[in-house]
């Protein structure tokens, strides 16, 4: 793998988007099998394209399938063409079993099961591309084991904050005096939505609040809390 260029990326106190994404084909180009293990937004999709768009034929790997319609879409915004890809989920990746590719794409990598990865070992390819934004490490040790060893390229949200590809996650907290019993409450695990509670007391709100987000609230002032971001 060219390592050489990774750290020189690495040193740099800016990087665009699409500068990240043109040094992809040149560090794939330096080794049979890469993994980008990339913080999600950096662009893994427009890697893929500059990576293969000179290649006849590739076989992509998707856990959804409504991420092909995602790819084709991004493919005629960007001006590739996909005419190279054959596209196919991971339960059906045993229809490929002799078949030879110029390069198989793993999108999602992390999700492979062992028996997909039986059947990858018996498709001919002559690059591997993976993409996820977390691998745990004995999921590595077993692709290893079983299919082949990859080189990784890791990108992690302080790298990508450092470039100014993404922004810095803020959460924002402010206060609110309610007037009735109904007080607003955000629902953690649930969508970045308001929702409201009917409760008899103050002491009540804060006591739900408290499950919720885990957040000390002083009762006397009465103010309610909203997270936003």
């Amino acid at each position: 793998m060219n390592t050489q260029l990774i750290n020189e990326l690495k040193q740099r106190s800016t990087l665009t988007q699409n500068e990240l994404q043109d040094a992809v084909p040149i560090v794939f180009n330096s080794c049979s099998a890469l993994l980008l293990e990339w913080i999600t937004g950096l662009g893994k999709g427009r890697s893929i394209m500059k990576a293969c768009d000179h290649m006849n034929k590739v076989l992509f790997v998707v856990e959804k399938l409504n991420h092909i319609k995602n790819f084709k879409d991004d493919c005629d915004k960007h001006g590739f063409s996909y005419d190279q890809y054959t596209f196919v989920h991971y339960n059906s990746l045993k229809k490929h079993v002799g078949l030879q590719y110029d390069c198989v794409v793993l999108d999602e990598a992390d999700v492979i099961s062992d028996a997909a990865k039986d059947h990858l070992t018996r498709i001919g390819f002559n690059k591997l591309l993976l993409l996820t934004a977390k691998f745990p490490l004995p999921k590595k040790l077993a692709f290893y084991q079983q299919v082949c060893r990859f080189d990784t390229w890791n990108i992690d949200l302080n790298q990508a904050n450092k470039w100014g590809i993404l922004p810095v996650p803020e959460i924002h907290v402010h206060y609110v005096t309610p007037s009735t019993d109904e007080y607003l409450l955000f629902p953690i695990n649930k969508s970045w939505k308001y929702s409201t509670v009917n409760i008899s007391t103050f002491e009540e709100f804060t006591s739900n609040l408290g499950n919720q987000v885990n957040m000390n609230v002083n009762a006397n002032e009465k103010e309610c809390v909203k997270i936003v971001t």
